[in-house]
């Protein structure tokens, strides 16, 4: 037998109400796992639901159904974003990265401004007009996820009149390679690059590489470049959600042993970085994210899209400061190009 009307509408107008805390509890406790990771990734469609139910229940004249879509946004959106304790602490990093911390701290400071841009391509996809774009802003360094293609870095080199280094996988699509305006500096011995694996499921990879990049004129800059993980579908959604909140604890694990005030990370992050699981680890190692403008997706299937994230960062240490931060369009490829302006704090 069926409840009456009014003991239904008492129900309904009880679970209206307490949606919101059940939104701000429920977003409190996520906020720092994979979950809340997920939950930031798909923030701008939620968004979207929700204001088509706002909208819906203005339009049929139910009041309680608008406050609660409201007081819901705002509470999950407050609580997903707000710090709730305190993070994890970083575990010190293997021998031989803390043999590096006197390559990264007794460094002497830089003398000017340096320019960075990062982009992770789509091998399979067109990157002349991109890359065309990204050299007409002059960068000192450059660093490109997805390809180890000789030919484009050698394009690259040739215009900056520097060096170039290509970071070879087992996986084309999953080379890197970092051209800079100068050379690469070795920290003693014969060695000028130091490749860490991530966590990857089983047919990816995801490494972070750290190098000392010295453009000329300017200075060294100690260098850590990032390329997450992929998810593999959406069945593997939550173990990729892992991946990447642990690659960000190792980021800052080793960002953390080397000395983080001179200290740049960069590259593919995976997640937004308006997600405390990423951002976290990251923050207690000492860096600051250089906020910028969405990057992905510029298309989807060739058709102009939404940005919704910036998945390409820029971290840094206190010893530098973010002059200005953009996107630079891209056409051709799913992501832009990221571009940021650094200039040394002093003193230094």
């Amino acid at each position: 037998m069926s409840a009456p009307a009014p003991s239904r509408t008492i129900v309904k107008n009880i679970a209206l109400t307490i949606l919101p805390a059940v939104v701000l509890f429920s977003a409190g406790a996520i906020a720092n796992s994979e979950w809340g990771l997920l939950v930031v990734m798909a923030e701008p469609l939620l968004l979207c639901l929700g204001l088509y139910i706002l909208g819906w229940s203005i339009l049929s004249k139910q009041p309680l159904v608008a406050g609660a879509t409201i007081a819901s946004l705002v509470a999950g959106t407050f609580s997903l974003h707000e710090p709730h304790g305190e993070p994890s602490p970083l575990l010190p990093g293997p021998s031989w990265l803390r043999d590096l911390r006197g390559c990264t701290l007794l460094i002497k400071p830089t003398t000017g401004p340096v320019r960075l841009v990062t982009w992770t391509i789509d091998g399979r996809r067109g990157v002349d007009e991109g890359l065309s774009t990204i050299l007409s802003v002059r960068p000192d360094i450059i660093v490109i996820n997805g390809s180890d293609d000789p030919q484009i870095g050698g394009r690259l080199q040739q215009a900056l009149g520097g060096e170039a280094k290509f970071f070879k996988s087992h996986k084309p699509s999953h080379g890197m390679m970092a051209v800079v305006r100068g050379s690469f500096q070795y920290c003693g011995g014969e060695q000028d690059e130091w490749r860490m694996e991530l966590p990857a499921h089983q047919q990816s990879t995801a490494e972070a590489i750290l190098g000392f990049p010295h453009v000329e004129d300017i200075g060294v800059v100690p260098l850590l470049i990032t390329r997450m993980d992929q998810p593999q579908g959406p069945l593997d959604w939550p173990d990729w959600g892992r991946r990447v909140v642990d690659s960000a604890t190792q980021n800052g694990e080793t960002v953390r042993t080397l000395g983080s005030k001179k200290m740049v990370l960069l590259g593919d992050m995976g997640a937004p970085p308006s997600s405390l699981a990423l951002a976290q680890p990251l923050q207690a190692a000492g860096l600051s994210v250089a906020a910028s403008a969405p990057n992905w997706p510029t298309n989807i299937q060739g058709v102009p899209f939404w940005t919704q994230h910036a998945l390409d960062q820029v971290w840094t240490g206190r010893d530098w400061h973010v002059q200005s931060s953009h996107v630079l369009p891209s056409k051709e490829q799913i992501r832009s190009p990221i571009v940021v302006d650094l200039i040394p704090n002093k003193p230094q």
